[in-house]
C-alpha cells in the first residue's frame, strides 16, 4: 500500500511541473507587429479609425478563443518588433517568414497562410532581365530594412542602413526612378487599397520570383517566455483544427479587395 501511495506521488510531483507550466501561458497572447502595414493579414485602416485588423487577427483570435486565450497586437518598427519579440517583451511576432533567420531567432508556429513574392518595375521602363537569384543582385533594388529577402537570394548584409524604413517609401522611390526592382508580395501588392495607399502601385508592373513560389509566413514565438513551448503547441494544434475546419479560406475571403 505505500508503495502504491509513493508512487502516485511521484507521478503528481512528476506532472505538477508541466501542469505549471501550461497554466503560465498568459490569458491575453502580446503579439507584435510591424507598423509597415501588412494587407490584407496586418493593417490598420486609413479610413477607420480601429485597432489592427486583417486576417492575422481575425484568424488568432477565432484560434485562441476555445482556449479562453485573448489577443493584443502592438505595432512597432519592424527591428524593433523582433528585438522586443525575441528578448520576451511580447509572446509573438506575426507575419514571420519562414527563414533560416527566422528559425534561428523563433520558434515558428505551424504555417497559416503563404505569400507569392514578386518583382515590381515601372512599366515605363524596359522590363529588367531576372530570372535567377544572380541576375536580381546585379540590379539596384529599393529594400525596407530589416525585411527578411534571404528566401529570394538578397542577403541582410547587402541591404544598406540607408534604405527606407516604410514599403511606402520604397515604392516611391522605385516610381521615382532611384531603383530599378523592388521585391514585393502579389498579396500586399493587391491589399494596398484595403488602407487607401493603392495609388502608390500606379504606373508599376511585376514578375513572379520564378525561382521562389511561395513564401510560408508563420507566427514566431518568443524563445525568451517560459510558456513559449506550451504557447508554440497551443499554436499548432490550432491551425491544424482550422486547416481542417477550412476557416482559414473564409477568413481571408473577408479581407480580400473586391
Amino acid at each position: 500500500m505505500m508503495r502504491v501511495f509513493l508512487l502516485s506521488l511521484l507521478l503528481v510531483a512528476t506532472a505538477l511541473p508541466r501542469m505549471a507550466m501550461a497554466a503560465d501561458v498568459p490569458k491575453q497572447v502580446r503579439a507584435c507587429a510591424d507598423t509597415n502595414d501588412f494587407p490584407p493579414y496586418t493593417y490598420r485602416s486609413r479610413k477607420e479609425a480601429k485597432d489592427v485588423m486583417g486576417y492575422n487577427a481575425d484568424y488568432l483570435r477565432q484560434l485562441l478563443a476555445p482556449q479562453g486565450r485573448t489577443l493584443s497586437i502592438t505595432q512597432l518598427p519592424w527591428k524593433r518588433c523582433l528585438a522586443d519579440t525575441m528578448a520576451g517583451l511580447y509572446d509573438v511576432v506575426l507575419d514571420a517568414a519562414g527563414t533560416p533567420e527566422r528559425q534561428r531567432q523563433f520558434h515558428l508556429a505551424r504555417s497559416h497562410y503563404a505569400v507569392t513574392p514578386i518583382i515590381l518595375f515601372d512599366r515605363r521602363r524596359p522590363p529588367p532581365p531576372v530570372a535567377n537569384p544572380n541576375e536580381l543582385t546585379q540590379l539596384t533594388r529599393c529594400e525596407v530594412l530589416g525585411w527578411d529577402y534571404s528566401g529570394a537570394g538578397v542577403t541582410a548584409a547587402s541591404v544598406p542602413v540607408s534604405a527606407p524604413t516604410t514599403a511606402a517609401s520604397a515604392l516611391n522611390m522605385l516610381r521615382a526612378g532611384r531603383c530599378q526592382v523592388m521585391l514585393y508580395d502579389l498579396e500586399l501588392l493587391h491589399g494596398l487599397q484595403l488602407v487607401g495607399d493603392d495609388a502608390l502601385a500606379e504606373g508599376l508592373d511585376y514578375r513572379p520570383v520564378s525561382w521562389v513560389p511561395t513564401y510560408r509566413m508563420h507566427v514566431g514565438v518568443s524563445r525568451k517566455v517560459p510558456y513559449a513551448w506550451d504557447l508554440l503547441r497551443m499554436l499548432d494544434r490550432g491551425v491544424e483544427r482550422m486547416e481542417q475546419e477550412g476557416a482559414g479560406a473564409r477568413i481571408l475571403a473577408r479581407h480580400i479587395p473586391h
